[in-house]
């Protein structure tokens, strides 16, 4: 069951000029909040444009949808089937317009052991607090988490990766076409590195134990690649 508990809408106009012609560019926003009953154990996000951010939360499931757009709206639907948690914004209606924007920014709050998929086309993604496993796949857009422990999952064709762990991770795989990779571990566990790149540099700072049972792996094929101590 989904309660909504707020929603706020704002609107403005402002008139531009372009080649000697006026455009009447509206931008709105308008942002929706609602908690999300029952048992969920993942949530799966797809998104078009706008920042992602997931968060530990001290409750249960709370959503809020923040949309920046001119002209109509992003459309975005929310349900819950066996467990799951599935938001989908199917962005904007094509427009001609100068300057459109159309964005669906995302802040989830969740227990912190949930899973967490998100595939999104531009958008950043920020996850903070999560202990359970993470599956993230970005067209172009950075990835950044703090406070992690799950085993980890990251695709990104454009954008830097920052990940920071308060535990060990079983699996970390990474790979990032254009952009730098930077991960923070901690030094009470010991890891086996295979890290490879086709233009840039590593710097790994801990050691390498080929036996090791936590598994990173870490692929670029424009960028650099450090491993550092938590």
């Amino acid at each position: 069951m989904l309660v909504r508990l707020s929603t706020l809408g704002i609107a403005t106009a402002t008139l531009l000029a372009a080649a000697g012609c006026g455009v009447l560019d509206e931008k709105s926003s308008t942002a929706e909040t609602y908690d999300v009953s029952g048992e969920i154990k993942n949530i799966d996000v797809k998104g078009q444009a706008g920042l992602i951010e997931v968060v530990a939360g001290a409750g249960g499931v709370r959503v809020t949808e923040r949309r920046d757009y001119s002209g109509t709206a992003p459309r975005t639907s929310h349900r819950t089937e066996g467990g799951t948690l599935y938001l989908v914004d199917e962005g904007c209606e094509a427009q001609l317009r100068i300057r459109k924007t159309c964005e669906t920014n995302y802040r989830i709050e969740v227990p912190a052991g949930i899973a967490v998929k998100i595939d999104a086309d531009a958008a950043p993604v920020t996850i903070t607090g999560i202990t359970g496993p993470i599956d993230v796949s970005t067209d172009v857009g950075a990835v950044n988490g703090t406070g992690l422990a799950g085993t980890t999952r990251i695709r990104t064709n454009v954008g830097d990766v920052n990940l920071r762990y308060g535990a060990a991770p079983a699996s970390l795989d990474v790979s990032n076409d254009v952009g730098s990779t930077t991960v923070y571990l901690p030094t009470d566990e010991e890891y086996h590195f295979e890290v490879r790149m086709d233009l840039g540099d590593s710097t790994i700072d801990l050691p390498n134990r080929p036996d090791a049972d936590n598994r990173v792996k870490l692929t670029a094929d424009v960028g650099n690649v450090t491993v550092r101590a938590a």
